[in-house]
């Protein structure tokens, strides 16, 4: 079941509010798939029930051996404003792993967009693959 929520800002044509937020943490973690600590991340956003970017991917996912990314050491993060709906610019972010299989631990944060990719990064680091 997928809920909608109708009134939400980027429908029709127009771009999530959290776009610019999800370009800064596209720039600063697409580098981790060519330096080989991920061998799969995908980074979307919406304003579907609130602003956030959805961070997912794995450590070492092969699609034919495993068919599905949570069968590996994978990982689902979110980005997304602290005690609000919409993101309305210049509002702290809250990063969470909210589903994570075999990855060491990673704390909520309430930071900054460079605050949150540096983090990310080091923890990327810490879980890279070791095959």
């Amino acid at each position: 079941m997928v809920v909608q929520d109708i009134n939400r800002p980027d429908v029709d044509g127009v771009q999530p509010l959290m776009y610019d937020v999800c370009e800064k943490i596209r720039t600063e973690l697409m580098p981790v798939l060519d330096k080989g600590l991920v061998k799969l991340l995908k980074i979307t956003t919406d304003d579907n029930l609130c602003s956030s970017v959805y961070i997912r991917g794995s450590f070492d996912y092969d699609a034919s051996v495993h068919g599905c990314i949570e069968n590996s050491r994978h990982f689902k993060i979110m980005v997304n404003c602290p005690n609000t709906h919409y993101y309305t610019g210049g509002n702290k972010l809250t990063v969470h792993l909210f589903q994570g299989w075999k990855c060491t631990k990673f704390r909520k944060s309430t930071s900054t967009v460079e605050k949150i990719t540096e983090r990310l990064n080091k923890w990327f680091s810490e879980n890279k693959i070791t095959k």
